[in-house]
């Protein structure tokens, strides 16, 4: 009885608190990661109102099990012609020290591949239909990518060499008016926190926005 209480407090304060994107944040808090309440409905705020209604394109670079992907293609699904594509290799992080210590134990407890598990998660939350799973590294498969993109969410290798390497690679790719995100630029991770700092920065972005620890900015 109590448990059921509590599960409907919590579902009546998230209606509150997250308005339209409560129900994707619910969805969400049943995946497997590392997002905040806060931060996975920035990701739905953008993809809903920085995107346009008619085919718009969102690139997530760091899926994992599909946690945030969920949130930004909530975000889309009532949009036109509307794509997500989910950038991961699925289980195999090319910063060998993050693979031993986070990703490793994980997999050792589900027999499943990674990205079966993201599959899951998507079709769960009946958004198969735009989303597209791209399984490689950021860094293979922007050099065959020539779509213009409308938002961009980095959450992949965190050490600063390799965020800065994803930010130069796929910014050119954003649209003017688009919106480039960033996960763990809090200050506890130095690596998105520094590309942050020394990238959104005007005369070519706006000003920075966060919330949690997803930071954004559009581009002028």
């Amino acid at each position: 009885m109590r448990d059921r209480f509590l599960r409907i407090a919590a579902r009546a304060w998230h209606r509150i608190k997250y308005a339209d994107g409560w129900k994707w944040i619910l969805r969400s808090n049943g995946i497997e990661g590392w997002l905040q309440d806060s931060e996975a409905y920035e990701l739905y705020r953008l993809a809903k109102h920085y995107t346009p209604e008619t085919e718009p394109v969102v690139v997530e670079l760091g899926s994992f099990k599909g946690k945030s992907s969920v949130m930004l293609a909530g975000g889309l699904k009532e949009k036109k012609n509307a794509k997500l594509y989910c950038i991961d290799p699925f289980g195999k992080d090319e910063d060998s020290d993050e693979q031993r210590k986070i990703y490793d134990p994980i997999l050792a407890r589900d027999q499943r591949g990674l990205r079966e598990i993201f599959q899951e998660s998507i079709s769960h939350s009946g958004l198969s239909h735009l989303v597209f799973p791209i399984q490689g590294y950021s860094f293979e498969i922007v050099r065959s990518w020539n779509v213009p993109i409308d938002l961009l969410f980095i959450d992949a290798s965190h050490a600063y060499p390799f965020v800065l390497r994803d930010f130069e690679s796929w910014f050119p790719f954003v649209k003017p008016h688009g919106v480039v995100a960033f996960h763990d630029a809090n200050g506890i991770h130095p690596g998105p926190t520094r590309v942050v700092a020394e990238r959104l920065i005007a005369p070519v972005f706006r000003s920075v926005h966060s919330a949690g620890s997803v930071a954004w900015a559009q581009k002028v």
